[in-house]
């Protein structure tokens, strides 16, 4: 395996009819960690492990 910096880019939506959110994270835990104490729930989330780095990708919820 090769030493390439990645992110995990995760896309949410809360319920059926929004709101949509995306957040990057450098760690797996870290998202694990905020999927343990989110207590707004989930419709669905997808996680992709992408190239590069999160810096200054800002996270947001629409």
């Amino acid at each position: 395996m090769d030493d390439q910096e990645f992110y995990y880019d995760v896309s949410y939506q809360r319920t059926k009819e929004g709101p949509v959110g995306a957040m990057r994270r450098s760690k797996l835990e870290d998202v694990a960690e905020w999927l343990k104490n989110d207590t707004a729930g989930l419709h669905f989330i997808i996680i992709l492990r992408m190239p590069g780095s999160p810096e200054g990708l800002p996270d947001r919820e629409v």
